[in-house]
């Protein structure tokens, strides 16, 4: 779980909500790749990775001041990947899509 959050204390309880931004990017194998996202709520929610299919995430990957950073792409990433936040008021998911010319997936 990652916990990059933007906490907004005192403000009523809200569903979690995520963001992902770019939405779509297209790299070549062994490629470094980052993406930054943003979670809001109140109260704090449990903050997900997850592929599409069920497929495992990359081992290679790291979270920090809200960024994911995959250190070298394969094709196993191409495809859907979803940040989703949820918390007793609700969740969210946000997507972001991986294409390249050289991972066939």
């Amino acid at each position: 779980m990652l916990k990059n959050l933007v906490h907004r204390k005192g403000n009523p309880p809200e569903p979690a909500r995520a963001t992902i931004y770019p939405q779509s990017i297209d790299i070549d194998e062994g490629e470094q790749f980052e993406i930054q996202y943003e979670i809001t709520e109140n109260p704090l929610p449990n903050i997900q990775w997850e592929r599409e299919g069920k497929v495992p995430f990359n081992p290679r990957r790291s979270t920090a001041n809200e960024h994911l950073r995959i250190s070298y792409a394969v094709a196993s990433d191409v495809g859907h990947n979803i940040c989703r936040a949820t918390n007793l008021r609700g969740d969210s998911g946000s997507t972001f899509g991986l294409t390249t010319a050289s991972c066939v997936g």
